[in-house]
């Protein structure tokens, strides 16, 4: 009899400690399910009846209802949090006790999607592309970093998310899997997977679809003047960088460089035309033009050659492109046409 007394004693006393008695407090292992930062949430608490002890909310707009429905959305963490509170909950035989809970608030995973397919790159051609927008990446905890992975030889990825560098013509043609992986403040790491192409470099071409002749009659102070036009239109092609010009001894020269851009004035140039080389050039296929552009030109004048010639070169010196004077290669694609009247 006294070592049953004993072992009861033993046991009202480990009761009392652990806070299972009527009254008590207990803490609740494991907590509850994990929340995620600024999303919704929403668990039940076992018992009939439950209120926050010292406290109003659980945090961002979490709130305990009579019912023991915990609800609304979670607090925002760029890190893991664990928030400690008390609850008084009252079990179906009105017995009711403060237990200390813990709710995890984890961040909300890095968001991060790519396109399948980015901007191709050409074989001998500097290249930029950028996987950094408003909306991508985002959550986590920025600021982030990018690395990538699988990417053709010459380009390298800078900490910003911006793909650049200058492919080799040696680089292999064919489709590069390129891996790009963000990272954020917290060491939380999202990653996608893309394919970037590189072709052959553009080759450079050039065509004159047509050449006419036509007289014009002009109004000056002396009276009525005839004066011809020579009318070509064709087209050019190259790789971004390439230049061509209209080799024309027209007192009046007007040159549309079509989908390519306007780069030197033919007529401010200083150094005239030279014979075994041609004239400066007038347009050239700039970063964002296509491949191909179609070309219009209206030569005047009262004594005018009646041909049209074209040079188109891929090989300009970045110096020359910068100082505006440029004079093609011995290596530039030409083409020629003439009319015989007019």
């Amino acid at each position: 009899m006294r070592i049953i007394l004993s072992l009861l004693s033993i046991l009202t006393l480990i009761i009392l400690i652990s806070g299972c008695a009527p009254g008590g407090t207990s803490t609740v292992p494991g907590g509850l399910p994990v929340a995620t930062s600024d999303e919704t949430y929403t668990t039940t608490l076992e018992g009939v009846k439950c209120k926050l002890v010292d406290a109003t909310s659980i945090g961002g707009t979490l709130n305990l209802a009579d019912n023991c429905v915990i609800s609304g959305t979670a607090p925002h963490a760029d890190n893991k949090r664990i928030i400690p509170f008390k609850v008084e909950i009252t079990d179906d035989k009105d017995v009711s006790k403060v237990h200390e809970m813990h709710l995890t608030v984890e961040p909300r995973p890095i968001s991060f999607e790519i396109p399948n397919e980015i901007t191709p790159g050409t074989a001998g051609s500097s290249y930029t592309y950028s996987f950094a927008s408003n909306e991508n990446p985002k959550y986590g905890n920025p600021p982030y970093t990018f690395t990538v992975s699988g990417q053709p030889m010459g380009l390298i990825m800078n900490v910003n998310g911006v793909l650049s560098g200058d492919i080799p013509e040696g680089a292999t043609i064919k489709p590069y899997t390129l891996q790009v992986c963000v990272k954020d403040l917290s060491g939380n790491q999202a990653c996608d997977e893309t394919v970037l192409t590189v072709s052959d470099k553009a080759p450079v071409n050039v065509k004159i679809d047509s050449v006419s002749c036509r007289m014009k009659t002009i109004v000056t102070e002396y009276g009525d003047s005839q004066i011809r036009e020579i009318p070509c239109l064709g087209t050019a092609s190259g790789p971004v960088g390439t230049m061509f010009g209209i080799g024309m001894m027209h007192s009046e020269r007007e040159l549309n460089c079509g989908s390519w851009t306007r780069f030197y004035n033919f007529d401010d140039h200083s150094n005239g035309c030279s014979s075994n080389k041609g004239c400066p050039g007038e347009c050239i296929r700039g970063e964002s033009d296509p491949e191909t552009t179609t070309w219009s030109y209206i030569g005047r004048g009262g004594i005018v050659p009646n041909w049209c010639a074209i040079w188109v070169d891929a090989s300009a010196e970045e110096s020359s492109k910068k100082a505006g004077v440029y004079w093609y290669t011995d290596n530039a694609e030409r083409d020629y046409k003439a009319i015989n009247t007019c």
